[in-house]
């Protein structure tokens, strides 16, 4: 993923994106994105986990 990371679109991005892989070779590994680069590292670095799909439904209810 570092190979295929894109400088010039990653202006102004400060982000951490954890990734929890099964299988043969799997394990935890994270991407930090900061000052238009990025470094992959192994291991955990999430405080805090969000499922994507509770996301869906905390939306505000718009106004009536």
């Amino acid at each position: 993923m570092v190979s295929g990371f894109k400088a010039d679109k990653a202006d102004g991005i400060d982000a951490v994106i954890q990734f929890d892989l099964s299988g043969d070779g799997g394990g935890q590994f994270y991407l930090q994105i900061a000052n238009g680069s990025v470094a992959a590292h192994e291991g955990s670095t999430v405080v805090v986990v969000l499922n994507s799909l509770r996301l869906l439904f905390l939306r505000p209810k718009p106004d009536l």
